[in-house]
């Protein structure tokens, strides 16, 4: 190239860059006009909505030139430019439906103090939304730090109360990718002849047959020629075909012991099981602080998922006022109360279902019901006996009785007969079932007089008791001890999120040093230690006193 040339090349691609601007809304004219062809259409859109990102977050950083309101891609900022907004259009450009719009982007706080940019993490139900969402993500990451970037759900936000505007980074992990293979619980024989002989399999049309088999639906389609005879197998719950409709699924031939959770596959599959293959987006996880919209103090919250459910849940909770924060490992460390750290310190097994952690006793049935007032069994307090009683009277089905000891109180019969039933599942007993009044159940759960929960079994999680518009739990049933058995018992303790209700951990303080402790000289151990936490906490408040003192200035005699 010669000199000329390159001094050309340089004047053109700054023009390019002074006016970016006046080019995109030049595009959004005249792209509809500029080639026939969709797919070329549509890419050009793609750039210009990229383009237009990229100007957002320049103005953002503080460049004077504001981004223009509209693009073709349907992406524009809002009146303020502090927002990037979708709005559904048609090929020319054209606004449509206004209730399709999606919120992106905003902007926190000033463009010339290192300012932060809040990506909204929400799932979109349109799809072209989702698209300039990834590709919204993606380029922010690229001219942005990350550490400037905060990735969280909107909707959550708003639920929280939160202003947007007061949200503050404290840690941010990246968002990743991730694959996640699901096994299939059960399936019938593939084969097609054992598909048109099964009277539990309906065809649909010539090749295709559909059946139900321990909870979810299968479909086979078969395509066959001369030369071959080959099957897609399809699969999805029954509950209107799942959150992602209708898998593709394939067949474990052999996946090395070691190497399952390389795959992807939450639990161990064996040789020859059906699974189909989900493509995850994780958000990662924020801890930011932030002040309400009714005003207020600024507190710490952390935004992130549950990974011990086999589909990992989101969460957004606040943290402790006090206490060291300045990671996602601090964040769940403050979440976890001190009974909690002692315990795990000690060697004893600590298990955990969303807020409620449980930890190891020694306690047999016969200690536990002797430390404690109120005894229930989920399978007892559940039942539903005015949808079972004509069952019951004619014979079918046996009501479950309470055991000796546990709650039982009188309610009016179902039937209407005008008499008092003494019964195991009237709301008392739902009321003591229900863990420190959330929706988290045990197969068997006792409570001493001072609110002091134990449990053991399985642990459920039954929304509805806390909620009766919930019917559906967010966590799945997990039996706490695992291989030590469902005998054992477990103390329940909630985490350490503020709360405004009456919903808190009680924990007797004399029960506690009771099972927590193996010996006299434990118990000394930890009575001396607390003698010293105080003696501390009183020495500090001494000496800010002091300090206090020695600042205020000294009042002279007149």
């Amino acid at each position: 190239m010669s000199v000329m040339e390159s001094e050309r090349s340089v004047e053109i691609e700054s023009f390019v860059q002074q006016h970016r601007r006046n080019l995109v809304q030049m595009a959004s004219r005249t792209l509809p006009h500029l080639t026939q062809s969709a797919t070329v259409r549509e890419g050009l859109r793609a750039a210009v909505t990229r383009e237009l990102i990229l100007l957002w977050v320049e103005w953002c950083k503080g460049s004077p030139h504001s981004p223009p309101r509209t693009t073709p891609g349907a992406l524009h900022t809002d009146s303020g430019g502090i927002r990037l907004i979708y709005q559904e259009q048609n090929q020319y450009g054209e606004a449509l439906n206004t209730g399709n719009t999606r919120h992106l982007a905003q902007l926190i706080g000033s463009r010339t103090s290192n300012p932060t940019i809040l990506l909204n993490g929400d799932g979109f139900d349109i799809q072209a939304a989702t698209d300039i969402q990834t590709m919204l993500r993606e380029t922010v990451r690229q001219v942005v730090d990350p550490n400037k970037v905060m990735l969280i759900p909107w909707q959550a936000l708003t639920a929280a109360r939160l202003d947007f505007q007061s949200l503050r980074p404290i840690h941010v992990s990246e968002d990743r990718e991730e694959t996640v293979r699901h096994a299939v619980p059960a399936h019938p024989t593939w084969n097609r002849l054992e598909w048109e002989n099964n009277p539990n399999a309906r065809q649909t049309d010539g090749n295709t047959w559909e059946v139900n088999v321990e909870g979810v639906r299968y479909r086979i389609t078969v395509a066959t020629d001369d030369r071959v005879n080959y099957s897609w197998v399809w699969a999805a719950t029954l509950e209107g075909g799942g959150p992602y409709g209708w898998q593709l699924l394939e067949t474990v031939a052999s996946v090395p012991a070691e190497a399952w959770e390389d795959w992807g596959f939450r639990e161990q599959p064996s040789p020859g099981q059906m699974f189909w293959t989900e493509q995850r987006h994780m958000l990662g996880a924020t801890v930011f602080s932030a002040t309400s919209v009714d005003g207020g103090r600024r507190h710490r919250w952390i935004s992130a998922f549950d990974q011990l459910e086999r589909t990992p849940l989101y969460f957004l909770a606040q943290l402790p006022d006090k206490g060291k924060c300045e990671s996602y490992h601090d964040a769940l460390e403050l979440l976890m109360p001190e009974i909690v750290k002692e315990a795990r310190a000690e060697g004893r097994l600590v298990d955990r279902q969303g807020d409620i952690f449980f930890i190891e006793t020694p306690f047999d049935d016969e200690a536990v019901y002797s430390r404690t007032k109120y005894r229930v069994r989920r399978s007892v307090a559940l039942f539903d006996l005015e949808q079972n009683l004509p069952h019951i009277i004619s014979g079918a089905l046996e009501e479950p009785k309470p055991a000796e000891g546990e709650v039982t109180e009188e309610i009016d019969c179902p039937c209407g007969c005008g008499h008092k039933r003494t019964v195991g599942c009237g709301p008392s007993a739902r009321q003591y079932l229900s863990i420190y009044r959330t929706g988290h159940t045990a197969d068997e759960v006792a409570v001493a007089s001072s609110g002091t929960t134990f449990v053991k079994g399985t642990v459920y999680h039954d929304p509805f008791l806390e909620d009766p518009a919930r019917t559906r739990g967010d966590h799945a049933a997990r039996i706490i001890g695992g291989d030590r058995g469902t005998n054992v018992w477990f103390l329940a303790v909630r985490n350490t999120v503020p709360r405004q209700d009456t919903r808190r951990t009680v924990v007797d303080d004399t029960l506690v040093d009771s099972y927590l402790t193996g010996s006299a000289a434990h118990r000394r151990r930890r009575l001396e230690r607390r003698q010293l936490e105080a003696e501390l906490a009183r020495q500090a408040q001494q000496q800010q006193e002091q300090e206090a003192a020695q600042e205020e200035p000294a009042l002279t005699p007149a």
